[in-house]
């Protein structure tokens, strides 16, 4: 198989992160060529960190996200992929490969399908899309004159989510509704699943996912519970002072708090037909000792409608 890779980068400094070369490294032991393009200016010195792994390097400010930045690498290609196999489509938003590259091609190899990635995102147990994040194309979707002109049609979008919707989910809705095949690495799940507690600690591991989501380990949005615990478990298997390397740069600490919460995210309990939520949020820094409150609000529902509890605060120490 012949494959070429399109990587999209991004970075607030205009540089190229030692986790970024580490993607690369990996990459190119499942890729023959790979065009590098980023969505900013670098600092000078920083494009020469990537002479022998980059083929193509384009760096300048175009605010398309990542959409943007594959279309630039397939321009570059003069949208010519009939000599390819295999289009490969990944960013910098993940710390990878944590499991080999080659694992997960050689266990997707043998599906029968046109595309796919990580995870096949659902929505109402309905398919919705194929996370962008990482995602491979195959003959003959490189060859489907659509699939080629949806990216001369990209364009700066107003926000992220209008990213989200008009191309991620669009492509792989486009390439369903023309009757191609779509797979995923991990079984189909919700919207969102690949940033919950239970993937950093067990999915993620149980399928070799290549892939750790930099937006968790940096800011744990879904506040998955003991996630420096599962930044350790994968020493061995990632070099773990690259994750500390560019948490320092980006946070100042390779502890923060959101590290070691002992409960994720929001759950509910229904029985009985009672239903009780619990929401938990971060309170105000305690700058005397040091230390964060997490307040814990409970909520019990009748007919539908929310109605307030109690609520108490959780100390959790700030590392």
């Amino acid at each position: 198989m012949k494959s070429i890779a399109l990587f999209a980068h991004y970075d607030r400094d205009g540089i190229i992160d030692d986790y970024v070369i580490y993607y690369l490294r990996g990459l190119e032991r499942v890729a023959d060529r790979i065009l590098f393009v980023s969505d900013c200016e670098l600092r000078i010195g920083e494009a020469a960190k990537l002479a022998g792994l980059a083929e193509f390097v384009s760096a300048s400010r175009h605010g398309e996200y990542d959409f943007g930045s594959w279309k630039r690498g397939l321009r570059h290609l003069n949208y010519d992929l009939a000599g390819w196999d295999e289009l490969i489509l990944a960013n910098d938003s993940c710390y990878a490969p944590v499991y080999p590259f080659e694992d997960a091609f050689e266990r997707m190899s043998k599906v029968n399908c046109d595309f796919w990635g990580p995870t096949a995102n659902e929505k109402k147990g309905e398919f919705d899309h194929i996370s962008s994040y990482f995602i491979v194309f195959r003959r003959p979707i490189l060859r489907d004159e659509d699939f080629l002109q949806f990216w001369s049609r990209i364009e700066p979008q107003s926000a992220v989510n209008d990213v989200i919707v008009r191309y991620e989910i669009g492509l792989s809705q486009l390439l369903v509704a023309k009757g191609y095949r779509y797979d995923s690495l991990m079984p189909p799940a919700e919207i969102g699943s690949f940033a919950t507690t239970r993937y950093v600690h067990d999915i993620l591991h149980a399928y070799k996912s290549c892939w750790l989501k930099v937006r968790v380990v940096r800011d744990n949005p879904t506040r998955v519970a003991r996630l420096g615990e599962a930044v350790d478990k994968i020493h061995g298997l990632y070099p773990r002072e690259l994750i500390d390397a560019h948490m320092t740069r980006m946070l100042g600490t390779i502890k923060p708090g959101h590290h070691f919460y002992s409960f994720g995210g929001n759950w509910q309990f229904k029985r009985y037909g009672l239903e009780i939520s619990c929401h938990l949020k971060r309170g105000k820094p305690d700058k005397q000792i040091n230390r964060r409150f997490d307040w814990i609000k409970l909520y019990t529902y009748v007919l539908g409608i929310p109605v307030f509890a109690f609520t108490w605060p959780v100390r959790r120490a700030y590392h």
